[in-house]
């Protein structure tokens, strides 16, 4: 693992190195070291309740350099990290409606060994990182259905008004066109929002992805438990 780590550095600081004969300032390449451990920061407070994550990054970065970069400067290297494969966007679904999408409004590392890289380096603590991880892992095997049997141009997570509570992924199904809620935990805990937004009617079925279980169903097949490696097999047609 340490070695693994350690190639991962040399990798993002090769890739760093390459991008400037692509950018006219110094400047902008520097802007990716505070970027990563902002978007790492934002991934974070996510689990602790924080809101509005883009907003959250571009203050880190600000609050860091004391004006150093510019808003511009900060956009033209996003832009650059998601044409560059580096990181990627979900959108935020208002409970759970998929015609009231607020696009771009959550970072996610486009590889996981990346993700734990600069999490862990942004200072959080062993359970953290494997519930970021874990998360992060589901959001690429969404990524990859995206317009196959989920709608949307990027995977989506959801509020809920009624609760203030958040859910992991929401996914409109264009296979059943039935609403599904995925809940990612690391252990083998569940969630309270995805529980109240099904018993409400918002979604029609649960799938929780844990890291500990050897999965199982309830509620006539409508709730779902599937080992987290498995979220790649998991079907999105159940109400078919």
């Amino acid at each position: 693992m340490e070695r693994c780590d350690a190639e991962l550095g040399r990798l993002m600081s090769i890739f760093t190195n390459e991008s400037k004969r692509y950018f006219d300032d110094v400047m902008e390449t520097d802007t990716f070291e505070k970027l990563f451990h902002g978007i790492a920061v934002t991934l974070i407070r996510e689990k602790q309740g924080a809101g509005d994550l883009v907003e959250d990054l571009s203050k880190i970065v600000y609050k860091q350099e004391s004006g150093r970069f510019t808003k511009k400067m900060i956009n033209h290297a996003i832009s650059w990290l998601r044409s560059s494969h580096i990181i990627g966007y979900a959108g935020k679904s208002i409970d759970c409606d998929y015609l009231n999408i607020k696009e771009n409004d959550r970072f996610y590392f486009l590889d996981v060994g990346i993700a734990h890289f600069f999490v862990a380096r942004a200072g959080a603590d062993e359970a953290t990182i494997r519930g970021i991880v874990a998360e992060n892992f589901v959001y690429l095997t969404l990524l990859r259905r995206i317009s196959k049997d989920i709608a949307g141009n990027a995977p989506w997570f959801a509020t809920y008004g009624k609760t203030k509570g958040e859910l992991d992924f929401y996914v409109r199904s264009i296979v059943d066109y039935k609403n599904y809620g995925v809940e990612v935990k690391a252990g083998s805990h569940s969630g309270n929002t995805v529980t109240r937004l099904y018993q409400d009617g918002k979604i029609d079925y649960i799938y929780y992805l844990k890291g500990e279980t050897c999965g199982g169903k309830a509620d006539d097949g409508k709730i779902l438990t599937v080992p987290i490696y498995l979220a790649d097999r998991i079907a999105f047609d159940i109400g078919d």
